[in-house]
């Protein structure tokens, strides 16, 4: 586990010398699919942890972690974009994120990498066909060779 602190913590650059604005995301891939978050967004990544119980809540929720002795949820993004169950495997990981004061844990298949994304590059209308996950999107990177859809915080947490 690595904490983000002075010495490791992403930080996000609001413009280079040239006068492209740049996002930075933390990358992660769900069924062969690489999705990337906001870095500002991102607290930590973990390896899986001991999920205690979280009944009543969305069949996507799989229970509660602690975090810094705090409880936190642990959405299982798969379940929130409607993709197949996989078996657990080494690189499964949890993305802590924090949106308005709320903190959630994400389960991804495995974190890909941290990029930075000229904003020219990054489109607001999008046609990608993913069961029931569009609703989380908010925009789609495209690079030569490479299309990275976006999630959308505000929705991830709007459940």
């Amino acid at each position: 586990m690595l904490p983000m602190n002075d010495t490791n913590k992403i930080r996000p650059e609001k413009e280079t010398g040239k006068s492209e604005k740049i996002f930075q995301a933390v990358c992660f891939s769900l069924d062969g699919i690489e999705y990337g978050i906001d870095v500002n967004r991102v607290t930590e990544i973990i390896r899986p942890v001991e999920i205690m119980d979280a009944s009543g809540s969305p069949s996507f929720i799989q229970g509660t972690i602690n975090y810094h002795e705090q409880e936190v949820l642990l959405m299982d993004l798969r379940k929130r974009l409607g993709l197949k169950n996989m078996e657990a495997g080494e690189n499964i990981r949890i993305v802590v994120a924090e949106y308005e004061g709320k903190m959630i844990g994400l389960t991804v298949d495995a974190v890909t990498a941290v990029i930075r994304m000229d904003e020219a590059q990054i489109a607001q209308s999008f046609d990608i066909n993913i069961p029931s996950g569009e609703a989380i999107l908010k925009a789609v990177y495209r690079d030569d060779d490479k299309q990275i859809p976006i999630m959308d915080c505000a929705c991830i947490f709007d459940f």
